[in-house]
């Protein structure tokens, strides 16, 4: 993935079939942060809804399953001040896959802590990609 789309932190969620995290991946994330996340943050509703991960998805829908989210232009809310801007993001692409039903079974986060946008090329490079790696998925 560095190679389509560089990033400084990566998050893999895998979610079960009652949409409950099962498991998960990181790339230069430190435990104690994806902790927090999973037992303080995702459990409630203290973050904006339109990033939650437990949203009513599926393969079929209109929505949107690649997202670029520019932290700063968020209210500032205990999740934007505690976790979020604790942990230097700037920004962040997610994006999710889905199992032969429709529904989303893996949610993934690339994440930038320099100040710099995805660029033209890097969107362009993923938003092909994304429809082959979740067939392949």
């Amino acid at each position: 993935m560095e190679r389509v789309c560089s990033y400084d932190q990566a998050l893999v969620l895998f979610l079960d079939a009652n949409n409950k995290v099962s498991g998960w991946y990181s790339v230069g994330i430190k435990d104690e942060w994806i902790s927090q996340y999973l037992n303080r943050y995702l459990p409630t509703t203290d973050y904006p809804p339109e990033i939650s991960i437990y949203q009513d998805l599926k393969e079929s829908s209109d929505f949107s399953f690649s997202n670029i989210i520019t932290w700063d232009t968020f209210p500032k809310s205990d999740f934007i001040t505690n976790y979020i801007n604790m942990r230097g993001l700037k920004y962040s692409w997610g994006f999710c896959f889905f199992d032969l039903n429709g529904a989303y079974r893996v949610v993934i986060s690339l994440d930038r802590t320099r100040n710099e946008m995805f660029s033209e090329v890097e969107r362009s490079r993923l938003q092909l990609a994304l429809p082959i790696l979740n067939n392949m998925h």
